[in-house]
């Protein structure tokens, strides 16, 4: 059996990025789907389904898929080697991760996965789409909840975002992890 073929070249700043974690793809196919997902994910597509990021990229929507959902890689370690790598590039300055999720009512057939599920921000099941997005602050402690507290509730409520960070402090400083670090 001969060497392994090189994976197919996208755009060479992502082909860089996703270099990193090469290692953790047994087969360059499911490497080359993680590459063109990246691609396919800072295009200026509205719409970020996997149908539209194939069709964008030019490859199978159904592979893209299965890639994501079956095929042979471990998200923990890739989750570890994103953590490593963020690590190493703010050299242990702290930060904290943001979780925005928000739903949005839709009606029609045009975009991708719009279902009848909870609406957390609409408080309700109805018809649409849910999105989540994570935001990441380099700051220390009293700048971050400074943060939280003028962004999330600028008026005045009790944040339980806070005690949320607080505790993940705690823990982190108990495992000798990163402080400031924020867990999803």
């Amino acid at each position: 059996m001969g060497a392994a073929r090189d994976p197919t070249p996208t755009v060479s700043f992502i082909d860089e990025y996703c270099a990193a974690y090469r290692d953790l793809f047994e087969d360059v196919r499911s490497f080359e789907h993680l590459c063109l997902l990246h691609l396919g994910l800072i295009s200026d597509l509205p719409r970020k389904s996997l149908p539209a990021i194939g069709h964008r990229v030019g490859a199978d929507p159904q592979a893209l898929h299965n890639f994501i959902a079956n095929a042979n890689w471990s998200l923990e370690k890739l989750r570890e080697k994103r953590l490593e790598l963020t690590r190493e590039a703010l050299r242990e300055r702290p930060f904290v991760v943001i979780i925005d999720e928000t739903g949005d009512l839709k009606k029609g057939k045009t975009t991708d996965y719009v279902a009848r599920q909870y609406i957390g921000n609409l408080g309700t099941v109805d018809r649409g789409i849910v999105s989540v997005s994570a935001y990441t602050e380099l700051m220390d402690e009293q700048a971050c909840l400074s943060w939280l507290e003028r962004h999330l509730y600028p008026n005045g409520w009790v944040c339980p975002l806070i005690e949320v960070f607080q505790m993940a402090q705690v823990l982190a400083n108990q495992k000798g992890v990163m402080r400031a670090q924020a867990a999803s």
